[in-house]
């Protein structure tokens, strides 16, 4: 099957959403968009049993009356919303029994998390370059089954182009660490047995297997302390000090000063037959 977007003229991310059974685009206007499976097989005409009012019903609109000579069917989103931004990726948390599945959207400078019918439900601003994220999967509970992601909340890495990672949970930074490399690709896996391992991958192809540190990485600017108190009298006798040595460097006669500072330059200019003008 393949099925042409309206407003969609540049490859771009995209993920399927399983508990709706529908694929989630962002267009060129910067809309993020949710198309049915359905709607798309039908768009497409694979169900030509249908008729026009339950096709349209359905979210697909017959475009004979824009055009007599074209009789496809152009799709139409389920939901849309406005980004006003470009988006680097879209992922969705895990779906658990009947539990709604949160959307999350890096764009260049905010973060959006959406529910499942495209309900803004909080959003980030950024203050660095995002350059990829990957949502963290539910952990277990003791008895081996998924715990519900009402209680743990939505947490995501957020990997940045000065060469750190964000440990985020429904919005807060909850730890930060630094890599050698700018990840353009950040995944959670089990290596050799051991749980949580961050493995990134760099633009120019290298591969790390990372674990987190137990220091947390200082993003803000550090304080300047100084040691002694600053007086203001001793500050205005050393103000004073320094120009009176000025004055009396500026009166030595050894030193080469001009003077006349307001001196006068006197051009003369001579009017001659001698130049022509070809």
């Amino acid at each position: 099957m393949v099925k042409s977007l309206p407003n969609t003229y540049l490859p771009g991310p995209l993920c399927y959403l399983s508990r709706s059974d529908a694929f989630l685009t962002v267009s060129s206007n910067y809309h993020l968009e949710c198309y049915k499976y359905q709607a798309l097989a039908i768009s497409s005409g694979v169900d030509h049993g249908t008729n026009n009012n339950d096709v349209r019903r359905k979210g697909v609109e017959d475009e004979s009356s824009l055009s007599t000579s074209q009789s496809s069917k152009r799709v139409l989103p389920e939901w849309s919303f406005n980004l006003g931004e470009c988006a680097l990726g879209i992922q969705t948390t895990q779906r658990i029994k009947n539990t709604p599945q949160t959307i999350i959207v890096l764009g260049e400078r905010n973060l959006f998390c959406l529910s499942d019918n495209g309900q803004l439900i909080f959003m980030s601003k950024f203050e660095y370059n995002p350059s990829s994220f990957i949502i963290y999967n539910n952990e277990n509970n003791n008895n081996g089954m998924q715990s519900d992601s009402s209680s743990s909340g939505v947490r995501y890495i957020i990997s940045t182009h000065s060469h750190t990672l964000f440990i985020v949970q429904d919005g807060h930074i909850r730890w930060a660490a630094h890599v050698d490399s700018i990840p353009v690709q950040v995944e959670v896996c089990t290596v050799q047995g051991i749980r949580g391992m961050i493995c990134t991958l760099s633009e120019t192809g290298s591969l790390q297997c990372c674990y987190l540190g137990t220091e947390p990485v200082s993003t803000s600017i550090p304080a300047i302390t100084s040691g002694t108190m600053i007086n203001i009298q001793d500050a205005e006798q050393q103000l004073s000090k320094l120009n009176k040595e000025i004055k009396q460097a500026m009166n030595d006669p050894t030193l080469v000063i001009k003077r006349k500072a307001n001196a006068q330059v006197v051009i003369q200019i001579e009017n001659t037959n001698q130049f022509s003008v070809n």
